[in-house]
């Protein structure tokens, strides 16, 4: 036996007698689990599971629970059990099920369907646990709720949700369309895209999205939500999350393109589906901040995955901004080009409950596209015309 192999042993051993509590000894090879995290939404209830790398999983459904064992897994410190009480789940539990397990259960309550899919950068397991539509969640109640241990570095805490007030519009009427989620793509340590010159995508997107809130809530009367409003990062699966959470009608995800031919340029608006081409495939690896692989994967659950998704609805949503957004900002910039409506699998529309789509503004790879996309005048064009583009599709309905 060699010697670390027989201190690790001694001190297995020893600790019992020392009246300590037993520590679970990770093996050279074993896959940390890091955090568990839970939303309640007004529809379903997701729980992420997330790993330091990607795991082997299996999962079963019982009667009143749901458990996944994780191959290979090892639990890091400060992992541990928390209450959901939610009307879909009692609670999530975690252990060290065996010496290479990890095994995460979910006391259900009260349930439909559920899904299990994964995400990736980093990797986590993501179960939707669905169910009739209880009271709306207000807005401003705290979104997220983790059990997890201290960050090793501080990071810029993340502010509650930005409900921007209504403010009933002189003559536009809402209809049936009360609250709106802005999303400004990226944040914090995710800079996005980036240009030659160090443009990144998340600043710009941001002051794109700040404008276009205010527009909304100016314009239309209509109360706006934003995921983030400062320079701070949230995971995919945390910005539809809340859209659901607080009840959202629509919701609108800002970003800017990129593309290896530094040719390309335009604007593009998509909606959830399957990528029709490989740009498109490779768009979405970009956006969801993992491999063209992974895409594929996720290709495969995708039809499930939307059985709730309003893709007729997402598609008109799209279509109207896409072209108020081209038709606005070409007044400015006449040499805009207009790439279209597409479709694609992006992370951050799956598990919308609401009529959503991705904003592509512009190329930060291209030498043009990123100038408009630094200037304000650029930035104000296509926060009005995706606001016009809204605007036009609430009047649709009527």
């Amino acid at each position: 036996m060699s010697l670390r192999k027989y201190l690790s042993l001694l001190l297995f051993l020893a600790i019992p007698l020392l009246g300590l509590p037993q520590l679970s000894l990770a093996r050279e090879g074993q896959i940390g689990v890091t955090e568990l995290k839970h939303w309640s939404t007004p529809d379903y209830t997701r729980v992420a599971i997330t790993l330091e790398k990607e795991a082997k999983f299996e999962y079963h459904k019982l009667p009143n629970r749901l458990y996944i064992d994780i191959s290979g897994g090892h639990l890091r410190p400060g992992i541990k059990d928390f209450p959901v009480g939610d009307g879909l789940l009692k609670s999530v539990r975690v252990a060290q099920f065996s010496a290479a397990t990890v095994r995460v259960v979910l006391d259900l309550d009260s349930i439909k369907d559920y899904k299990v899919f994964t995400f990736s950068d980093p990797f986590r397991i993501i179960v939707d646990v669905k169910g009739q539509r209880r009271e709306e969640i207000s807005a401003v109640k705290e979104v997220i709720e983790t059990a997890k241990p201290e960050p090793k570095a501080a990071e810029p805490s993340k502010p509650k949700p930005e409900v921007v007030k209504e403010k009933p519009a002189t003559t536009f009427k809402p209809g049936r369309i009360r609250r709106i989620v802005v999303d400004p793509g990226h944040g914090g340590h995710d800079p996005g895209a980036m240009s030659v010159s160090g443009t990144r995508e998340k600043d710009v997107v941001l002051a794109i999205g700040l404008k276009l809130a205010q527009k909304i809530r100016e314009e239309l009367g209509i109360e706006v939500v934003m995921t983030r409003s400062t320079d701070v990062f949230l995971e995919l699966q945390e910005r539809t999350a809340l859209a659901n959470k607080v009840g959202a009608d629509l919701f609108v995800s800002i970003h800017a393109n990129a593309s290896l031919n530094r040719g390309a340029s335009g604007v593009e608006t998509y909606y959830l589906n399957l990528a029709k081409t490989e740009k498109v495939a490779q768009l979405a690896a970009k956006e969801n901040g993992t491999s063209i692989e992974k895409v594929s994967v996720l290709q495969a659950v995708l039809f499930d995955l939307m059985a709730n998704y309003k893709l007729n609805d997402s598609a008109h949503l799209a279509d109207f901004v896409q072209k108020a957004v081209y038709k606005r900002a070409k007044a400015e910039y006449p040499g805009l080009k207009n790439l279209g409506v597409k479709q694609g699998p992006f992370y951050v529309l799956v598990g919308a409950t609401m009529p959503s789509i991705l904003v592509e503004t512009a190329f930060v790879t291209n030498e043009k596209d990123e100038q408009k996309l630094k200037d304000g005048t650029y930035q104000e064009a296509t926060a009005e015309g995706v606001m016009q583009g809204i605007k036009a599709y609430i009047s649709s309905l009527k």
